[in-house]
């Protein structure tokens, strides 16, 4: 079956995966990890972050409402060349052997055409948030109709069904939603119809829990008060404890002892070597607060004062 993982705007499902993702526009500090015991399904890993911020990243790496409308209109125009060549092929047959379905191609065709050339990029952005609605109504309601037709609403009708006259390697990322080549085009369309404090999220949850890739756990270690090393030296004290409760064989009391000290050992060294070694702050106030470290510190402090004391009486 898989598990999955998707971009969402506002709720509106930009990209998913299936067994994998990519961090697109999220950062490291934009991870989240919402655990709710009572309800699974309310739980949330992965990332978050408010549209004004995502939209800012996107106009950074040149991604803005110019950059959509050109995409917008290269991608419309494409449609427009193919739509009349579809047509001329469609007529050329009909005339040579008449097809009810050749027909029915041309007067669907025809009528999508008019629809596409005669609304523009703010016409398509103005219809883009009821459109969005009512796909989402379909899913819920089971219905799947490639053709859709509402009464005196031919773009929303165009914008709800599957395209006619187009080859599929060129209907783009979002279809007849919104005529674009590029993800991020769809994105700042949906940023576009979008409150400033609106959420993005890159929710990771359910790959998580299908095991294809890692949970946060510098977090879950934050918000579980302890290092996942000291979670397992818990768990080695407690099945070493099982194992001692008879204390009729001397020589496994003794190798209890010496895995009890094996277990420190290896908590202490994967602490130090995780959480100390590669901190320099750490080590300095670990330096500064030992008091070996103080009087060596201090001792040196001396030497240097007598060595400065001794070479200012020689000058």
């Amino acid at each position: 079956m898989g598990s999955y993982a998707d971009i969402n705007i506002k709720n509106h499902e930009l990209l998913s995966w299936k067994n994998t993702y990519d961090e697109w526009y999220f950062s490291k500090q934009d991870r989240v990890r919402e655990i709710t015991e009572e309800d699974d399904s309310k739980s949330f890993i992965g990332y978050r972050v408010d549209v004004r911020t995502l939209r800012r990243r996107l106009q950074l790496a040149g991604h803005d409402l110019r950059s959509a409308e050109r995409d917008f209109k290269d991608t419309r125009m494409l449609w427009i060349e193919e739509m009349k060549e579809s047509l001329q092929r469609h007529r050329a047959h009909q005339e040579k052997k008449p097809d009810r379905f050749r027909v029915e191609m041309i007067e669907e065709i025809t009528s999508e055409l008019e629809v596409l050339q005669a609304h523009g990029f703010n016409d398509w952005l103005l219809a883009l948030p009821l459109v969005l609605s009512k796909s989402k109504d379909n899913l819920e309601q089971g219905i799947y109709d490639q053709k859709v037709h509402i009464e005196n609403e031919p773009l929303l009708s165009f914008m709800l069904s599957s395209l006619s006259g187009v080859y599929d390697d060129n209907q783009g990322f979002a279809g007849s939603t919104f005529p674009c080549r590029y993800i991020e085009t769809y994105a700042v369309a949906l940023l576009e119809i979008s409150n400033d404090d609106d959420a993005c999220e890159l929710d990771i949850t359910d790959l998580v829990n299908g095991g294809w890739v890692d949970d946060f756990n510098d977090i879950a270690q934050v918000q579980a008060g302890e290092t996942q090393f000291h979670e397992y030296f818990n768990l080695s004290l407690d099945e070493l404890s099982t194992l001692n409760a008879s204390s009729e064989n001397q020589v496994l009391q003794r190798m209890m002892f010496a895995s009890v000290i094996t277990a420190m050992e290896a908590y202490l060294s994967d602490t130090m070597k995780r959480h100390v070694l590669n901190r320099s702050a750490i080590k300095r106030r670990f330096v500064e607060s030992h008091q070996s470290f103080k009087d060596k510190i201090g001792n040196f402090s001396i030497s240097r004062g007598r060595v400065g004391f001794l070479e200012h009486q020689r000058a």
